[in-house]
């Protein structure tokens, strides 16, 4: 059993933006958040959700618009989604300046949501390898697996294993859904309205003015000069594009099985399997530290390279 034929028009971009939405909400919240303080109530996640399809549709808008071929590309496209976030949606990057600047923007959000969750997964999936795509699922599984346990080394801070359980699987089988539909959906060609991106453009700019700006003046000296360093090298970047399809086209080709599909549920029994045997074992170890301390300046290293790459190596990468 495979995916039906890729769609196109405005239902086909709205079908992406929707998956999309998920897909980078999954990986930027749900596989983030291991700790469930307070009941999280359906209101709160419909409008988590609503604001990542919007992301969603800014994200791969700038993957059009830029003919984004490079994984360094990608990464950059990546930043400024992240930078979004983490600048004007839920200012954090401005805290311990300029640490935050990369965690979660440039060591999370791209490369996680975006080449891993994004791109690659949809990659695997198109090549209808389901061994393959269980083995880079159950790798993520073990990561989840080992970060979700660091509120541990805070007193009575714990997740009981069979609602951590629940947590993982309940979010998975979305994103398999969200997978399944952005595959169904096809977006070799995403060009929502100059309206649309018009007024996105001006919601952000209303949240950064009126939001951002008068509690953090600091963000005026920080977000502006990222975003526009970031444009620069995209720009130079779709100059050696040379007309060419982005990314996009790469991952709208449907046909996946079922059972590529299917192979992604390794990736909750990895990470619940592991969390409970921690848990079954006593372990107690803060393992946010160190994936802290690797994935920040990787981060920032990985945006140099990247700037270099797509804006000063004028010749084309493809993947």
């Amino acid at each position: 059993m495979t995916s039906a034929a890729p769609r196109t028009g405005l239902r086909a971009r709205w079908m992406a933006a929707a998956a999309t939405g998920y897909i980078l909400m999954f990986f930027s919240e749900l596989l983030f958040v291991n700790v469930i303080e307070s009941p999280v109530t359906p209101e709160d996640l419909a409008l988590t959700y609503v604001f990542y399809v919007l992301e969603a549709v800014i994200f791969l808008a700038i993957v059009d618009r830029f003919r984004v071929r490079s994984l360094w590309a990608l990464f950059l496209v990546g930043a400024v989604y992240g930078w979004l976030l983490e600048g004007i949606i839920n200012p954090t990057m401005y805290q311990a300046f300029p640490i935050y600047v990369s965690f979660t923007g440039l060591a999370w959000h791209a490369p996680l949501d975006v080449i891993l969750g994004w791109y690659a997964i949809n990659r695997l999936l198109l090549m209808n390898r389901p061994r393959l795509v269980a083995l880079t699922a159950a790798l993520i599984g073990l990561f989840w697996g080992v970060w979700a346990i660091w509120p541990w080394y805070e007193p009575g801070v714990v997740l009981p294993p069979d609602v951590f359980a629940a947590f993982t699987w309940g979010s998975s089988l979305l994103l398999v859904a969200a997978y399944w539909l952005y595959q169904r959906a096809g977006a070799a060609d995403f060009h929502p309205s100059r309206w649309l991106l018009g007024l996105l453009a001006a919601l952000h700019l209303f949240l950064f003015v009126v939001n951002v700006i008068p509690t953090i003046p600091l963000a005026l000296l920080v977000l502006p000069p990222l975003l526009a360093i970031t444009f620069w090298a995209l720009s130079r970047h779709r100059q050696g594009a040379d007309g060419s399809q982005s990314l996009l086209a790469d991952l709208s080709g449907g046909g996946v099985g079922a059972a590529s599909y299917a192979a992604l549920l390794t990736m909750p029994l990895t990470a619940s399997v592991l969390y409970g045997l921690f848990g079954w074992l006593g372990v107690v170890f803060p393992t946010n530290i160190p994936i802290f301390l690797i994935l920040t300046p990787l981060g920032f290293l990985l945006f140099a390279l990247s700037i270099w790459q797509a804006g000063f190596r004028r010749r084309r990468q493809w993947v």
